[in-house]
């Protein structure tokens, strides 16, 4: 990742800060919202970038979202309340590996399962389409996202010094092995 992309956005942000992240650790069953997750659509940019302004001390510009749309090296899905947009997630492709550039859940329902119902659907269609590995980047404090990545089979397998702005830290680079592969230390990775 160059420095310019890191500043401007795409490809690939990661989880900035300890409010950026969906904080379901699957813990909270019980209060889990059924949203629908679809398609980011042309039509949903101007509500993503809402809810990324909610998320993140450094958001990306819509503009962003809209030249990503257009990609075909990305996946980009919503997740839905009610017909209200209340979660995405950024997807980023290459033929063997992928990379969550980006998921963020608004601020009235964090907590509360979307963050991770976005995250499971990522994972099915890196699972579905032969990915080797799904990497994404997060910020060293960000417990409640570290949490939620570690219950789906991410591990840690390097760090990113000075990574993020506003305020200043070190990204942890997280990787998510295909099904029956296993992490360096040896041991089995589980399906989420």
């Amino acid at each position: 990742m160059t420095e310019q992309s890191k500043k401007n956005g795409p490809p690939g942000k990661g989880v900035k800060s300890p409010q950026d992240a969906p904080t379901d650790n699957g813990a909270r069953q019980a209060e889990r919202l059924a949203v629908v997750v679809r398609e980011m659509l042309p039509g949903d940019v101007d509500a993503v970038a809402a809810v990324e302004a909610q998320g993140f001390s450094d958001p990306w510009p819509a503009r962003a979202f809209s030249s990503l749309l257009s990609r075909n090296f990305t996946r980009m899905r919503v997740a839905e309340l009610n017909d209200e947009i209340v979660g995405y997630c950024v997807l980023l492709m290459t033929s063997d590996q992928w990379e969550v550039g980006n998921i963020c859940v608004s601020t009235g329902v964090r907590g509360r399962g979307v963050g991770a119902q976005l995250l499971d659907e990522a994972i099915a269609a890196a699972d579905s389409q032969g990915a080797e590995a799904v990497f994404l980047e997060v910020r060293e404090s960000n417990f409640p996202a570290q949490r939620l990545y570690e219950a789906r089979g991410f591990f840690e397998v390097g760090r990113r010094r000075d990574y993020y702005e506003h305020p200043v830290e070190d990204a942890l680079v997280m990787q998510r092995a295909a099904p029956g592969e296993t992490r360096r230390d040896g041991r089995a990775l589980s399906r989420a």
